[in-house]
């Protein structure tokens, strides 16, 4: 029983560890925010520029390497919001249906493991006008109302501390199963 219970806990670790690495490498510290004038990024994003409100649903997003970087087989991975990361090659990328409000772009060179390469973070924030949503509606059927999105609150965030809690939870009524299993009568 011994075993079985040393074996659980490799498993909720190994489960747990991609999650707590994850929030680390996209993780602002504030040291490192109160450098970020200090230092330029070798990334840096033509577009969409600083403060922009635009005037459309999607954002072509361009960006360039000012500075060599270590290797040649980098990656690229783009953070919009609470949005999944994207991973490409190129140096540009479209996101498509935007809501309208200030948006957050996060855009790093990651290695051929998708570990983020130090020091190649670059940010901007740019803002949607919100009579894009209404062009947007307009062009769709005249009868049919428009569905209600969701808002950025009304689902946990994937860098927050939900799942790893999760897992936590999980291994505590993985343990209590266990042990409930371990104090029953055997003649039961």
């Amino acid at each position: 029983m011994k075993n079985f219970r040393i074996a659980v806990l490799i498993l909720l670790i190994a489960i747990a560890t991609p999650f707590a690495l994850h929030r680390r490498a996209w993780a602002l510290h504030k040291s490192t925010a109160n450098h970020a004038a200090e230092r330029i990024s070798p990334l840096r994003i033509v577009s969409p520029a600083a403060g922009e409100e635009l005037k459309q649903e999607q954002v072509v997003v361009k960006y360039a390497q000012i500075q060599a970087m270590q290797s040649n087989a980098l990656n690229y991975e783009l953070r919009l919001d609470d949005r999944d990361p994207v991973r490409t090659k190129y140096t540009n990328y479209t996101f498509e249906d935007l809501t309208p409000g200030k948006h957050n772009l996060v855009i790093q060179a990651v290695d051929a493991n998708g570990a983020p390469v130090s020091g190649t973070r670059s940010e901007v924030q740019f803002s949607v006008a919100s009579s894009a949503a209404t062009i947007k509606a307009g062009t769709a059927m005249p009868n049919v109302p428009a569905l209600p999105q969701p808002l950025a609150s009304d689902l946990p965030n994937g860098n927050g501390s939900l799942p790893l809690l999760s897992i936590i939870g999980f291994g505590i009524l993985v343990g209590g199963v266990i042990s409930a299993l371990r104090t029953r009568p055997a003649h039961k």
